[in-house]
C-alpha cells in the first residue's frame, strides 16, 4: 500500500513543508510540498535524505543503559518504560534532596520545537535553569536587544517582510543556503518587485553575486558601518522626520554620536570605500519600503549587542518599522516565565551576572553555559583557558 504524508522537515530551523511517500510502512521518497505557504515546494539536500538517517544501521532506536563503568563503552538495551521510570525516579530524588534548581535542562541547536519543549520540561519540574549551547553567540543576543529596543524580535527569520520590500539589506547572512525559504523570498522580491539588494558580507555569496551593492566588509566591523550609514542619512536629511518625531527617543543624542563616524573614517575601519558607504545609506534610506535582515555572523564578536542596536536604529530612523515591506513586529512568546516569583528567578544561574540573559527582564531566560559548567564543577581546563583569554 502506498500513501503520501504531508508533514514538515526537521532537518533545520525553517522546517519546510514536505511530502513523504510511504510504501508498505517504509519511506521511499521525500519531496517538497508546493502547497506549503512558507517553503512553497522547496526542499534542500538535507530534507531529501532524511530517510537515510531514519534507516541508518547505526541509529539508536531504543534506550541504552550503561552496563559497566563509565568509559568502558558497554551498554545494554532496556525498555522505554524502564528508562522513563529510572529517569523520573532519579530526578525526583535529586529534586527532593537538593531542590529543583539543582537540575538544569539542556538543549542545542535544532528545529524551533527543541527549545520550546526544553523550557516546557524545565517548567514542569520547577527548575529555572535552561542551558542552550549557543545562546550567547546565536539568536538570543538578537532577541534580547531587539526586544529591549522595540518589544519584539524583527530581523531574523520572522519579522522581515521580504516579499513586499523595495529594498533589502542583508547583513552577515546567507539565507539561500542556511534558510532557503527566506532566500527564496528575497530572490522573488527582486524578480517581482524589482527590489534593490544590499549585501554586507566578506565573502561573495550567492546573494552577494545577485546584489545591486555588495559591501565586502572587514569581519567584526558591522557596527561601524551602521553608524556611518546613519551619519549620512541624518546629515543629508534622508531620515523619516515624521516617524522620528513621533516615535524615536534620543534622536538628538544619536545625531551627535554618529558625527564621530563619517564615511571617510569608517572606510579605514571596515575596508569599504567611503563612497560605497554613502551609496548604501542613500539606497536604503530612499527606497521605501526597505527591510533589514541579519543572522548570526554579526553575533560572533564582542560588539554583538551594539551592532544589533545600531541596525535597530537604522530601521527606526528610516521609518521602516512595522510597515508593509519593512520589519514587522512578531511574538516570540515568554518561554519559562509562568509563575516565576522573584525567589525563583534569583535561583537561576547567572541571574545577577547576566540580568538581561537570565534575570527577570530576559525575553527568553537562559543560563550562560560557562557559568553552568563552573557551577557543576566540570570542564575546568576549558574554563581556565577561557579565563585567561578574558583576562580574569
Amino acid at each position: 500500500m502506498e500513501q503520501v504524508v504531508r508533514t514538515c522537515c526537521q532537518g533545520c530551523h525553517p522546517e519546510c513543508g514536505v511530502l513523504v511517500h510511504v510504501k508498505d510502512g517504509k519511506i521511499t521518497k521525500i519531496e517538497g510540498d508546493d502547497d506549503h505557504p512558507d517553503s512553497r515546494g522547496f526542499i534542500c539536500i538535507k530534507g531529501q535524505v532524511q530517510d537515510k538517517f531514519t534507516y541508518h544501521p547505526d541509529r539508536i532506536k531504543q534506550p541504552l543503559k550503561r552496563a559497566e563503568e563509565r568509559g568502558a563503552g558497554k551498554w545494554q538495551p532496556i525498555s522505554w518504560d524502564q528508562a522513563l521510570d529510572e529517569i523520573a525516579e532519579k530526578l525526583t530524588e535529586i529534586k527532593d534532596k537538593y531542590g529543583p534548581e539543582s537540575i538544569a535542562a539542556y538543549h542545542g541547536t535544532g528545529p524551533r520545537t527543541s527549545g520550546t519543549s526544553t523550557h516546557a520540561f524545565a517548567a514542569a519540574i520547577h527548575t529555572p535553569n535552561v542551558i542552550c549551547t549557543d545562546a550567547h553567540i546565536c539568536y538570543f543576543p538578537s532577541i534580547m536587544v531587539e526586544t529591549l529596543t522595540y518589544g519584539s524580535s524583527i530581523m531574523m527569520e520572522k519579522g522581515p517582510d521580504y516579499l513586499n520590500a523595495r529594498c533589502i539589506m542583508v547583513v552577515g547572512a546567507n539565507p539561500t543556503v542556511s534558510h532557503p525559504p527566506r532566500g527564496i523570498d528575497i530572490v522573488e522580491a527582486q524578480r517581482k518587485n524589482g527590489a534593490r539588494l544590499i549585501v554586507v558580507d566578506p565573502r561573495r555569496t550567492h546573494l552577494a553575486s545577485r546584489s545591486d551593492l555588495w559591501l565586502q566588509i572587514r569581519p567584526g566591523t558591522d557596527v561601524a558601518l551602521a553608524l556611518a550609514m546613519m551619519n549620512v542619512i541624518i546629515d543629508e536629511g534622508l531620515y523619516d522626520k515624521d516617524f522620528v518625531n513621533k516615535w524615536c527617543y534620543g534622536f538628538d543624542m544619536l545625531r551627535e554620536r554618529v558625527q564621530e563616524y563619517p564615511p571617510e573614517k569608517v572606510a579605514g575601519i571596515t575596508w569599504i570605500p567611503a563612497e560605497r558607504i554613502r551609496e548604501a545609506a542613500r539606497l536604503y534610506a530612499t527606497t521605501k519600503p526597505a527591510v533589514m535582515h541579519h543572522r548570526v555572523a554579526i553575533e560572533h564578536n564582542v560588539n554583538t549587542s551594539q551592532t544589533i542596536r545600531a541596525l535597530c536604529n537604522l530601521i527606526a530612523i528610516t521609518g521602516n518599522l512595522d510597515i508593509k515591506g519593512g520589519n514587522l513586529f512578531i511574538s516570540i512568546g515568554q518561554l519559562g516565565h509562568r509563575a516565576q516569583s522573584p525567589n525563583f528567578i534569583e535561583k537561576r544561574i547567572g541571574s545577577k551576572q547576566f540580568p538581561l540573559m537570565a534575570g527577570k527582564d530576559a525575553p527568553i531566560p537562559i543560563v550562560n553555559a560557562h557559568l553552568a559548567a563552573r557551577r557543576a564543577g566540570g570542564g575546568h581546563r576549558v574554563l581556565r583557558a577561557a579565563d585567561r583569554i578574558a583576562g580574569s
